[in-house]
């Protein structure tokens, strides 16, 4: 129930700060090896990394904003999981961002692909 109200938050604030345009959204999610607080460290991470700027994190989740996208990873210690979702007005540009911050999340945590 927690990752479902996390996905809707966010879902709902990052429509509202996206142009008035068309807003896409782009997901994966990822099995995780870790604990809340260090998956927490690691989404943080990942999103300054991607040049994500204003990146914080919260109990969940950790956030970013790059120009006109948004980015979320949460982090779902109960269910060993983390997600991705990013958001913006370019659908091929949220793919390419939600495959890039899947990827150096799984990457940072020696994740692979076939785990």
């Amino acid at each position: 129930m927690r990752f479902l109200t996390l996905v809707t938050f966010f879902l709902m604030a990052s429509w509202s700060q996206v142009q008035a345009a068309d807003a896409l959204i782009s997901t994966s999610w990822s099995s995780m090896n870790v604990g809340q607080i260090q998956c927490l460290k690691v989404a943080e991470s990942v999103l300054w990394f991607n040049k994500f700027k204003n990146s914080d994190y919260g109990e969940d989740s950790a956030w970013g904003s790059k120009g006109e996208y948004k980015a979320v990873i949460g982090c779902v210690d109960d269910k060993d999981m983390a997600f991705f979702v990013v958001v913006g007005p370019n659908g091929e540009k949220t793919r390419d961002l939600v495959n890039k911050i899947s990827a150096n999340f799984k990457n940072e945590l020696g994740i692979k692909d076939d785990d």
